[in-house]
């Protein structure tokens, strides 16, 4: 069985060629970043943070983490949830609900504008009655990027413990 922690990455910059990122929170599947792990499967020519950024930790505001927590759980986000998290009277709801219909899961977006149209790496996550699995296909570094199912990614997470590894970061967000 894999396993899955959430690391909060503080540095001096994570330098992408769009953006600086000076903080963001990153993925450890089996003690190594998924960044990390994905670079080497899909055998990129450009790393993921040569473009990307983790979906959690980069955001000033943690319901965007909540958010990204409640579709990794495979909780249904209805729009009433959005509306709760994200008012329309301050915030564009439409790409966040579009983003909600798809049947996968972006994990790292765009670090100059964090819009999943533009480009990013998706996670499909089924729940099985023991189990939560993970299949990633290669990322899209641009919209003319076509999808790569051929040499996906997947990962296998006891449920007891992938629940932990999230509300155990739910809780952090509490904090600030």
């Amino acid at each position: 069985m894999d396993t899955l922690e959430l690391k909060s990455i503080d540095q001096a910059f994570q330098q992408t060629e769009e953006v600086v990122v000076p903080q963001y929170v990153e993925f450890i599947v089996n003690g190594k970043q998924l960044s990390q792990l994905i670079n080497q499967h899909f055998k990129l020519a450009k790393p993921v943070f040569s473009k990307f950024t983790s979906t959690l930790g980069t955001m000033e505001l943690t319901n965007f983490d909540r958010l990204k927590i409640h579709q990794l759980l495979t909780h249904p986000v209805k729009e009433k949830d959005v509306e709760k998290l994200f008012p329309k009277k301050h915030f564009e709801q439409e790409p966040i609900l579009e983003e909600l219909e798809l049947d996968k899961i972006l994990l790292y977006c765009c670090a100059e504008c964090a819009d999943y149209r533009c480009s990013g790496c998706f996670v499909k996550v089924t729940k099985s009655p023991k189990t939560f699995i993970w299949t990633l296909d290669a990322p899209l570094f641009s919209d003319k990027d076509k999808e790569d199912n051929s040499n996906e990614l997947k990962f296998e997470f006891e449920q007891e413990a992938y629940h932990k590894a999230f509300k155990t970061y739910l809780l952090t967000l509490q904090v600030e």
